[in-house]
């Protein structure tokens, strides 16, 4: 959106979906499963970073990305079409 000169549409969603969500993050201590689900997978670090996160707090992944069918065996994963 912002490269697309459209922040001020950018700052209305902002606005709209940050106080109706939490966000989390992955615990210190897990950071290194991040490298195991690399070796494990093959994802690349955004993606072995998500699905950490997933399992710590029991989560779904929701994606369209297929790369996820690596590690649908650990985690939940559902795929968009």
């Amino acid at each position: 959106m912002i490269r697309k000169k459209h922040g001020s549409i950018f700052g209305r969603f902002c606005n709209d979906v940050l106080p109706n969500i939490s966000l989390i993050s992955l615990p210190r201590k897990r950071y290194t499963e991040i490298h195991s689900f690399v070796n494990k997978t093959n994802l690349d670090f955004d993606d072995a970073y998500q699905a950490p996160i997933a399992k710590e707090f029991d989560l779904r992944l929701v994606t369209l990305d297929k790369e996820f069918k690596k590690v649908s065996k650990l985690i939940k994963v559902e795929f968009l079409s």
